[in-house]
């Protein structure tokens, strides 16, 4: 029954808690926070790239002009 009845005390208890958790889940959201930037930096920028690819492949294939006509 002691025991039943400590449960309900209104004591206050005076322990220090360390701020190693609070800066581990600031780290944490900060790394995730970054996670989801560079995807979004990604998803972003890669069909951009793949766009430049393309067109600088196109250009590569395509016969260079230069208004000679080859006989002399």
């Amino acid at each position: 029954m002691p025991l039943a009845a400590s449960d309900f005390s209104e004591v206050s208890v005076l322990a220090y808690v360390g701020p190693g958790a609070g800066l581990g889940m600031i780290g944490s959201l900060l790394a995730v926070l970054a996670a989801v930037v560079i995807g979004v930096i990604g998803l972003v920028l890669y069909p951009i790239t793949l766009i430049r690819k393309m067109l600088r492949k196109q250009k590569v294939t395509q016969p260079a002009e230069t208004g000679q006509t080859g006989a002399k």
